[in-house]
C-alpha cells in the first residue's frame, strides 16, 4: 500500500492492492476496511533470518457447524453389592393397665383394675351362674343367668304380686314371712290410707297371745288382744263394772264403805259383821275411780283408799292406794267429786277380796260413791 500527499491539493493518495479497500467517509476522516484474507506469498528460499514481520490482521470468525448426531445409550451398570442389614429397633415401653368404674344402686362406685375380679353374689332365692362361657364375640356373647325362685321362703309368691287396690276381691292374707318388715319393725305411712270395705268384711287375724294396738307415739290408745279383750289408753280394759254404797256416817273417823246400801258403815273389815264391806271382783281388773256425793255438812279434805287382800282375814286397814280431793260443798250437797286411781296400784285378780274407805277431815253424814271397775274377762273363762 502506498500512500501519497499532495500539499497543492490538500489531498492524499492512497494506492492499495486488491482486496483492501479504502472510503472517504469525511474530509478528514479515512477508513481502511480489509475485507478478505491476503494471500499467501510463494514460498521463497530460505534465506537469512529475517526480523520479526508485522503481526497480521485477525480474520474473521468462520460460521457455526451443523449440529451432531445423539450418541447411543451406554451400557446398564453392574449391580451394586448388598447393604447391610440395619441394626435392631428398641423395645417399645410396657402399655398400662387399662381400669373401669362399677356403680350399686345407691351410688357406691368401685375402680377395676387389671386383675381384679368381680363377684355376683347369690340371695336366698336367687341363683346366679354362667351359662355359656364360648366364644365371647359380639355374634355369640358370655351369658350370666340370674334365676329367681318366687316360691322362696322369702320372696314373693304368686298371690303376694297382687294389687290391693285392683287384684284383690273377697278374702286375701298378707304373708308375713315373705314381707320381714312386717315382724320385724314398724311401718310408717308417708301419708293419710283410707280403707273402704264397700260391704266387704275386713279381718285381722291374730295368733294366741298377739294384740292390735291404735298408739300416739308410745302412749297405747286402744288395743284388741287374741282373747277379744279391748282396752283403752294405759291398758284399761273397755269392760267397765259399776257398784253403788250409800250410809249415814255421822263422823270424822276413818269408815268403809258398805257394798249396797246401810244406814251403817263399817270400823273394821276382819269381822264377822264385816263382810258388807267386801266386794270380790269375778274377772282381773283394776279400779279406775271412786265418785262421791255428801250430804248435810262439808267434809273438807277427804281420803278415798283401796284395800286388797287375798282372802277377807288378812285385810289391813291401811290403803295400798289413796286418793286426796277437797270436795265442793254447796249446802246442803257438795258437787259430785271424782277421785282417780287411774294411775294408781289398784290391780287386782279374780278371787281377791276388796275394800274401800272414807277418811274425812269434818263430820260427814250421808254418803253416796259409785265404784268403776275395768275388767278383763279375757283370761278368766
Amino acid at each position: 500500500m502506498a500512500v501519497n500527499f499532495n500539499n497543492e491539493t490538500d489531498q492524499v493518495n492512497i494506492t492499495v492492492p486488491a482486496p483492501i479497500s479504502v472510503s472517504l467517509t469525511n474530509p478528514k476522516s479515512v477508513s481502511v476496511s480489509i475485507t478478505d484474507k491476503g494471500r499467501k506469498g510463494d514460498t521463497g528460499a530460505t534465506g537469512a533470518t529475517g526480523p520479526q514481520g508485522i503481526q497480521g490482521i485477525q480474520g474473521e470468525a468462520g460460521t457455526n457447524g451443523t449440529n451432531g448426531t445423539n450418541g447411543t445409550n451406554g451400557q446398564d451398570g453392574a449391580d451394586g453389592a448388598d447393604g447391610q442389614d440395619g441394626a435392631d429397633g428398641q423395645d417399645g415401653a410396657d402399655g398400662t393397665d387399662g381400669t373401669f368404674q362399677l356403680e350399686d344402686g345407691d351410688g357406691t362406685e368401685v375402680t377395676i383394675s387389671n386383675g381384679k375380679e368381680v363377684k355376683f353374689v347369690e340371695g336366698s332365692g336367687i341363683d346366679i351362674n354362667w351359662t355359656d362361657t364360648s366364644n365371647g364375640t359380639d355374634g355369640d356373647p358370655y351369658d350370666l343367668t340370674f334365676t329367681v325362685d318366687h316360691d322362696a321362703a322369702d320372696n314373693f309368691v304368686a298371690e303376694e304380686h297382687y294389687r290391693w287396690d285392683n287384684d284383690i276381691s273377697g278374702t286375701a292374707t298378707i304373708h308375713a314371712n315373705n314381707v320381714p318388715t312386717l315382724g320385724s319393725s314398724n311401718q310408717t305411712l308417708a301419708g293419710d290410707r283410707t280403707i273402704t270395705t264397700s260391704g266387704n268384711d275386713l279381718d285381722i287375724v291374730m295368733t294366741s297371745g298377739d294384740s292390735f294396738e291404735v298408739k300416739e307415739g308410745s302412749n297405747n290408745l286402744l288395743s284388741v288382744n287374741s282373747n277379744g279383750m279391748l282396752k283403752q289408753a294405759g291398758g284399761i280394759p273397755l269392760n267397765i263394772t259399776m257398784i253403788t254404797s250409800t250410809a249415814n256416817y255421822a263422823s270424822a273417823d276413818q269408815r268403809f264403805f258398805p257394798i249396797g246400801t246401810s244406814e251403817s258403815p263399817n270400823t273394821t273389815l276382819t269381822g264377822n259383821s264385816d263382810y258388807e264391806s267386801h266386794f270380790c271382783p269375778p274377772f282381773n281388773g283394776k279400779l279406775l275411780r271412786v265418785v262421791c256425793q255428801f250430804s248435810l255438812s262439808d267434809p273438807g279434805s277427804t281420803v278415798v283408799g283401796f284395800h286388797k287382800a287375798t282372802n277377807a282375814g288378812s285385810f289391813s286397814t291401811t290403803a295400798s292406794a289413796t286418793s286426796t280431793v277437797a270436795p265442793t260443798f254447796s249446802n246442803p250437797h257438795t258437787n259430785p267429786t271424782v277421785f282417780d286411781f287411774a294411775s294408781g296400784s289398784t290391780d287386782f285378780n279374780a278371787g281377791d277380796v276388796l275394800a274401800f274407805s272414807f277418811d274425812a277431815t269434818n263430820t260427814t253424814y250421808y254418803v253416796s260413791a259409785t265404784f268403776v271397775f275395768a275388767l278383763d274377762p279375757s283370761n278368766n273363762y
